[in-house]
């Protein structure tokens, strides 16, 4: 099932209705074919400053599948989840380099080692 962008910073989905900016992410999070890691809340504020980048090791049924990554700041008191950054990763392009796109399927059933982008941040 899609699971629809909500918020971020992606001017596209003005034109949708969907709007940009902060936006509350727990519907999405709430889905039984999402997977959730949270942390237990900070005692005191901190920065996230820098590039951020995830390491999944994913399989599929599918010979392509979209792999979504997103960063969240929960409040403590209500629970709403405003995204900080996302990335993507489409496996039909995993296989290709900055200097070349190659496309390729992926096996139904075996493991790939990827890397999602999801930029710089500065959020304070």
């Amino acid at each position: 099932k899609p699971a629809f962008t909500r918020g971020g910073n992606n001017l596209v989905i003005i034109f949708t209705g969907s709007g940009c900016g902060p936006a509350d992410q727990q519907k999405d999070e709430a889905r039984d074919d999402v997977l959730v890691f949270t942390t237990k809340p900070f005692r005191k504020a901190q920065a996230l400053v820098g590039s951020i980048t995830a390491k999944l090791f994913v399989s599929s049924s599918r010979n392509d599948t979209d792999f979504y990554v997103s960063v969240t700041d929960v409040h403590p008191l209500t629970g709403r989840s405003v995204q900080i950054r996302s990335g993507l990763r489409r496996m039909r392009w995993h296989t290709s380099t900055r200097e070349q796109t190659k496309f390729s399927t992926m096996k139904p059933g075996e493991v790939y080692e990827v890397d999602v982008d999801l930029w710089r941040t500065a959020y304070v």
